[in-house]
């Protein structure tokens, strides 16, 4: 055998078994109760269970516990058959993505309606009077929920954000409307002004 080839395996049959003995199998899968539906891969001791995995049409797909045992308990990433996916939270309910936590992005897209429809001319604008008569009845802007409101359903980001854009359009028509008025005043105020003047020449 060629020296270097000899070496080379001699090498090889000393650094393996070193490998391999640094890599601790610390796992298993198993079907509990013999279910052949679902398996866990768990750590060494039978009572703790760190993935689910299912094989069935219904039920999650995927969870993901914090290694407790007992079913849907400590999980803390689920994906449903439907796509749907739990965060923190066991059911994702009919949403495709429901998070119990805090959430941070660099950028979040809503696709929703826009509120544009203030400036079109069958608008109606309700007055400043209706305004204000509404707040002092209902604590809040009509169509903006109130605190309790949000305290117990939370909000829609794009709903809402449709609906504060509605608000600062009717403010924008209200500021155009009062601009208007204080330039016919000023008109007549420098009308008054030249009249007087004028008096004052005579």
């Amino acid at each position: 055998m060629n020296t270097k080839y000899f070496y080379l395996l001699l090498l090889i049959s000393l650094i393996c078994p070193t490998i391999l003995s640094a890599q601790v199998y610390t796992g298993v899968f198993r079907t509990p109760q013999a279910n052949t539906n679902y398996h866990h891969f768990t750590r060494d001791s039978p009572d703790v269970a760190a993935v689910y995995i299912n094989q069935i049409s219904t039920g999650p797909i995927l969870r993901l516990s914090s290694g407790i045992y007992s079913a849907n308990q400590g999980v803390r990433f689920t994906v449903e058959n439907n796509g749907s996916v739990g965060i923190g939270t066991l059911y994702p309910g009919s949403y495709m993505l429901a998070v119990d936590g805090r959430i941070r992005a660099k950028e979040i897209k809503v696709e929703t309606g826009w509120s544009d429809f203030v400036f079109s001319s069958n608008y109606i604008l309700p007055t400043l009077k209706e305004v204000e008569d509404h707040i002092k009845e209902k604590g809040h802007l009509k169509d903006i929920p109130s605190a309790s409101e949000v305290a117990e359903n939370g909000i829609y980001l794009g709903e809402m954000d449709s609906k504060l854009l509605q608000k600062i359009e009717e403010l924008t028509l209200y500021l155009i409307e009062l601009n208007k008025h204080n330039q016919a005043q000023q008109m007549e105020i420098d009308a008054l002004k030249e009249k007087i003047a004028q008096l004052e020449n005579e």
